[in-house]
């Protein structure tokens, strides 16, 4: 899944964000318990699925660590 990242300037800092909604749930019926995690983008229709907590946290670092992709200026 590639989100969209919306940056905007406000004064001298300039701002990235992901606007992004968490689904969590626990599945049983074998030995334990699992939870189960997605994000749904909500600026695109992208959803993306993880089977662990830490699937979930390795993804939002790399997209927090991906760089910014700068529009291209008007003209």
């Amino acid at each position: 899944m590639t989100l969209p990242s919306h940056s905007y300037s406000s004064g001298p800092v300039r701002v990235r964000y992901h606007m992004l909604v968490l689904c969590l749930w626990q599945e049983t019926g074998g030995a334990e318990p699992i939870w189960r995690f997605s994000l749904e983008s909500l600026q695109a229709t992208d959803r993306r699925g993880f089977g662990s907590l830490q699937a979930l946290i390795d993804y939002l670092q790399a997209l927090m660590d991906a760089p910014a992709i700068t529009p291209d200026p008007p003209g």
